[in-house]
């Protein structure tokens, strides 16, 4: 089956990973729920608060943020960053739902009304 054909090619390229959560599905020992909840806790970095020339916030992840920040800067103008905060991916995910009723342009970007509510947020995620 097609299951099957993944896990060999994966194993033969090398891709140990892959190859053990595909055995972990075929197997039963553990369902794709869990293995993408682990994947998303593992996932380290930083959620970030940056604010456009315009005024917009824009909430993010990214392992090097540095690096966003200057991405971010080509598209949408000179952006500062306000809050930096070491977090995991799961974390971002489940800020974004909790603040969606704010959210503008795409989900990730927030008026500046907001601002206040959103350092309050990122503060949180710093405690915890």
């Amino acid at each position: 089956d097609a299951a099957s054909k993944y896990y060999r090619y994966h194993d033969r390229n090398g891709n140990k990973k892959a190859s053990a959560i595909i055995d972990h599905l075929l197997f039963g020992y553990t369902t794709l729920d869990e293995e993408i909840n682990r994947a998303f806790t593992k996932q380290k970095g930083y959620i970030y608060l940056f604010q456009s020339e315009a005024g917009l916030l824009k909430i993010g992840f990214s392992t090097n943020y540095k690096n966003r920040l200057k991405q971010l800067s080509r598209w949408d103008g000179e952006l500062k960053p306000l809050k930096i905060v070491e977090a995991n991916l799961r974390t971002e995910l489940a800020l974004h739902r909790e603040l969606k009723k704010y959210s503008v342009r795409g989900g990730e970007w927030y008026p500046s009304t907001a601002k206040e509510v959103l350092l309050s947020k990122l503060e949180g995620c710093q405690k915890s």
